[in-house]
């Protein structure tokens, strides 16, 4: 590529973006908010549904959100963000 003065190549970098505010006690979930550009969003109630009252430990997590039919790259995003 020649990114000289007058000379340059065009693209563009998409991102996902994930916002996950958690409110945990004695390690339990109690509050949940989920947002952003992850293909959760029209899903995100559910997922809070369900991460409430959920222990935050990894295999706890995973077990209740393989159940609401996400693909495994957005369920492994979202593991990483909870964690």
């Amino acid at each position: 590529r020649n990114f000289s003065l007058g000379s340059f190549d065009c693209f563009t970098i998409a991102k996902k973006v994930l916002d996950i505010q958690l409110n945990i006690e004695k390690g339990i979930i109690n509050q949940v908010k989920l947002s952003g550009s992850l293909a959760i969003n029209d899903r995100a109630e559910l997922l809070e549904q369900q991460l409430i009252g959920c222990p935050h430990e990894i295999s706890e997590i995973t077990n209740r959100l393989s159940t609401i039919g996400l693909t495994e790259e957005t369920l492994e995003e979202l593991l990483k963000g909870l964690f």
